[in-house]
């Protein structure tokens, strides 16, 4: 026991000051890590703003070299073979460009030299940025980096505007393909050490210029961090990285240098040793002084332990024997007191746990009733019968709010009281009386004892009432009603009791909730299925991976089937084809559907209308709009949508395109016949017409003897 104490106490003392020694020392090593990383940024900081500048100037030389041959040298003044001899004479003395174009206010080139000849073969740059940009602004346009599909080398087209002195309006532009090969020798040739690396990325995150051409020929890209530190650098080891961004005209780029983190913050991991070795002697040296400090609480501490034994064996007349005046002699007398109040409470422990157990056995089972239990009326009556069957209460009762919300109505009692006050359709105002007040502020009321409680409300049918508690049943800040328990002793009902309701009173709440939610469900249920089966609609889902149609009964409905003809709700698209499309129309379905898989939107809707087979022999015809969900991949992660039976629209259209076309020709008829000179001619144009929309033969006789004039029919 010596020892354990001792122990602790130690290692109290040790976590304490080491503690301590561990926190300042963790704040000066960070300290020094931020200092030193922060010389170290600063430093590369500079050597990359070097970079920078020298590749800015590089850049802007070329540029002043091209603005100076067309001022200088007077280019748009020049013939064309001058023209070209001066460009050829410029590229070959250069020789950091590619190729020289001069185009003309048209977009199209005038001349194009290369480095090794002059091209015959001239473009159109109308339609390109590198013209229509300077030619509108009448400023020096930097197009974004290329590479050579010969070299591989990038390179930066650069168009000058030639602009007429006169009008100022830009007559021709001289367009360079400029060389990034000399940026790539500037970097080969810098002092980086061992590991270290610098190199220029563009605005599409692709490196290209590097001290290692190689990583540039590879086609390498690299996504610049936010901010400048310890990150993984283009090789993929862990660098110190220091950025800078120029701006080459209209394009952006940025200087990147990195250094391998194990030499940039080598002094740091020293630094960071050192401190470490000199925090361990700090803990050792503590760690003795907390060993003897433990000492001296040895023996007081050893003599409260062993009547803490004594007492635990059961020994409750232990009292421990202490002179002192220090914390220790505080602690003693306090342990002292605690035993005797220990002995007090133990002779109604026993009591109050048959009562807290019996709390926690009737909210169990009334948990579990609960949750079988769908019916609102059912429910209610449950909870008051085994609340009060369960603690003895004097009654039990429930109230819920009305659609108003202004009053709560009895909604089931226990005892014959319970079953008038339901006959009578017991209600109390919201705010009046403790079930009106604990609806009003969802907070439990409890009065203690009723005949000194000048607002609590009597009831002639509960004479016997000497405490109540009025407990809400509320889900969050939504009171739903009350649980109301009374009972006939005073202060029979306590804060024991709240807590136990409570409890109870939660689980009705939810309970109600479900039982109501279910009712609602069964209700719209019932609706849609009616809904769908009015409109002969039924919905279904499609698992494209497994190639699976999932069914309802509205939907075999409509088909004048079940899913036990069928072979069960699931079903494969071959097995839909051939059970509910027409033979004929499986050629425009398997068009429709590859239309869908093919399909690219995230969300993609089609119609179609095809012919069916009934079990009876009947031809129908059924409508299906089809939905598909992808996401941002293309990857289809829904795919459902609803047939509908059309077959009597479609009979309906057929009989009235019917009769459009009889009334088409009786009009037709008629307006021949209105045009007939004498009344023989108009007969013959209606039997001849007549026989043609009846497919027959006809024929006008006369019958001289009345003058009459008849027609008849003559089959064909």
């Amino acid at each position: 026991m010596h020892s354990s104490i001792r122990t602790r106490l130690a290692i109290a003392f040790v976590a304490l000051t080491a503690g301590l020694l561990v926190f300042v020392g963790l704040v000066l090593a960070w300290q020094n890590y931020v200092a030193e990383q922060a010389q170290v940024l600063e430093l590369q900081g500079e050597r990359t703003q070097r970079i920078s500048t020298e590749i800015t100037s590089y850049m802007q030389q070329r540029e002043n070299a091209l603005t100076q041959l067309i001022s200088i040298q007077g280019l748009s003044d020049l013939d064309r073979s001058q023209q070209t001899q001066l460009l050829s004479e410029f590229v070959s003395y250069s020789r950091a460009y590619n190729k020289l174009s001069l185009v003309g206010s048209n977009g199209k080139e005038k001349i194009s030299i290369s480095s090794t000849e002059v091209i015959s073969q001239l473009r159109d740059l109308s339609a390109t940025d590198e013209f229509k940009i300077p030619a509108s602004n009448n400023q020096v346009y930097y197009g974004p980096v290329q590479f050579s599909e010969s070299t591989g080398e990038p390179y930066v087209v650069i168009s000058v505007p030639v602009t007429d002195v006169r009008s100022g309006k830009v007559v021709s532009l001289l367009v360079a393909e400029t060389r990034l090969k000399p940026i790539w020798d500037l970097l080969a040739g810098l002092s980086l050490g061992e590991g270290s690396s610098a190199y220029i990325v563009d605005a599409q995150k692709r490196v290209v210029a590097h001290n290692n051409p190689s990583v540039v020929l590879r086609n390498t890209f690299f996504t610049i961090p936010s901010k400048d530190g310890i990150h993984t650098g283009v090789s993929g080891t862990r660098v110190d990285l220091v950025t800078n961004r120029i701006k080459l005209g209209q394009q952006e780029f940025t200087v990147v240098t990195e250094v391998p983190a194990t030499e940039a913050l080598a002094e740091v991991y020293q630094t960071e040793l050192t401190l470490a070795g000199l925090l361990l002697v700090a803990i050792l040296i503590a760690g003795g002084l907390g060993w003897l400090t433990a000492r001296q609480f040895v023996l007081p501490i050893e003599e409260l332990v062993k009547t803490a034994q004594a007492i635990s064996t059961g020994d409750l007349s232990q009292q421990v024997e202490m002179s002192r005046h220090d914390e220790i002699g505080t602690l003693a007398t306090a342990f002292n007191r605690m035993t005797t109040q220990l002995r007090d409470l133990i002779g109604s422990l026993e009591q109050r746990v048959a009562d807290r157990t019996k709390a926690l056995a009737t909210s169990t089972e009334v948990s579990r009733r609960l949750s079988t239990i769908l019916d609102q009326q059912e429910l209610v009556n449950e909870v008051v019968n085994q609340v009060r069957n369960a603690f003895g209460y004097y009654h039990t009762q429930i109230y819920f709010f009305d659609d108003a919300r202004e009053n709560l109505v009895m909604a089931g009692g226990t005892g014959e009281a319970g079953k008038k006050m339901l006959a009578q359709f017991h209600k109390i105002t919201k705010g009046r009386g403790l079930v009106g007040r604990a609806a009003e502020t969802n907070e439990p009321i409890l009065v203690s004892d009723t005949a000194n409680n000048p607002d609590w409300l009597p009831n002639v049918l509960l004479p016997e009432t000497k405490s109540e508690v009025a407990i809400p049943i509320s889900i969050g800040d939504q009171v739903l009603g009350v649980l109301d328990v009374q009972h006939n002793i005073v202060d029979g009902l306590k804060r024991e009791d709240i807590d136990a309701l409570q409890s109870i009173a939660n689980q009705v709440a939810v309970a109600v909730q479900n039982a109501r939610s279910y009712t609602e469900v069964q209700r719209s249920q019932v609706l849609l299925s009616d809904a769908l089966r009015a409109a002969r609609l039924g919905n279904w889902e499609y698992d494209f991976e497994h190639d699976l149609f999932h069914f309802t009964d509205d939907f075999y409905a409509i088909f004048r089937t079940t899913a036990e003809k069928v072979g069960g709700y699931k079903i494969s698209s071959a097995d839909y084809s051939r059970n509910f499309v027409h033979p004929d129309d499986a050629a425009l379905v398997g068009t429709e559907i590859q239309k869908v898989i093919n399909a690219k939107d995230r969300l993609f809707t089609t119609h179609l209308e095809h012919r069916i087979i009934f079990a009876d022999g009947e031809i129908g015809y059924i409508a299906v709009n089809i939905n598909v969900e992808r996401d941002e991949n293309g990857k289809i992660t829904r795919w459902y949508g609803a047939n509908q039976d059309i077959t009597e629209r479609r009979r309906l259209e057929e009989i009235n395109r019917k009769r459009a076309e009889q009334q088409e020709a009786i009009n037709l008829i008629t307006q021949k016949i209105q045009s007939a000179t004498s009344i023989e001619a108009a007969l013959k144009v209606a039997a001849r017409e007549l026989g043609h929309a009846l497919g027959a033969q006809t024929a006008v006789h006369l019958d001289a003897s009345n003058g009459q004039k008849t027609t008849s029919a003559i089959g064909e």
